[in-house]
C-alpha cells in the first residue's frame, strides 16, 4: 500500500472520529478496489499502528490520534455508538447527549440486549459499561 493511500485512510479517519474494521474496509475498497478485512488488517491498520497515527480502542474499532494533540480523537458517544448495531446511550450520556447535562462522567452506559452483550472496558480515561435491556 503507498504511503498517500495509508495517508488518505488516516485523514479519513480523522474525519470519522472512530471506525470499525468494516467501515475502514470499506473506504480502503473505495480508495484502493477490492480489498479484504485481512488485507485492511496487514496493510493498512498494522502500519497505521506502528506510526502511531491511530489507536485501538478495542479488537475491530479504531480511532485516529490528533497530529496537533498527540492524543485519540475518540468522542465517548461516537465510540460507544460503534460497539454494537443495536444499541441505545442510557442515563448521564444520554442527558449530555441531549444537551441536558454539561459536566464531563468518565463512564459511558450503552444499553444493549443481553444477547449483543460486550465487557465492560476501558479506553482513555472512560469506563464502556453495558445495560442489558429488551428493547433497544
Amino acid at each position: 500500500m503507498s504511503k498517500t493511500n495509508l495517508e488518505a485512510i488516516h485523514t479519513w479517519l480523522l474525519r470519522q472520529n472512530t471506525a470499525t474494521l468494516d467501515e475502514i474496509t470499506g473506504r480502503a475498497t473505495e480508495i484502493i478496489g477490492d480489498a479484504t478485512k485481512k488485507y485492511v488488517y496487514d496493510k493498512i491498520i498494522t502500519p497505521l499502528l506502528k506510526q502511531g497515527k491511530i489507536d485501538r480502542i478495542r479488537r475491530g474499532l479504531y480511532t485516529a490520534i490528533d497530529p496537533l494533540t498527540g492524543k485519540p480523537a475518540a468522542d465517548p458517544i461516537i465510540a460507544a455508538s460503534k460497539l454494537r448495531p443495536e444499541y441505545y446511550l442510557g442515563y448521564y450520556p444520554a442527558l449530555r447527549l441531549h444537551g441536558t447535562a454539561y459536566s464531563h462522567r468518565a463512564q459511558t452506559h450503552v444499553c444493549v440486549k443481553p444477547k449483543h452483550r460486550f465487557r465492560e472496558f476501558r479506553y482513555d480515561g472512560n469506563t464502556y459499561t453495558p445495560i442489558y435491556t429488551q428493547d433497544t
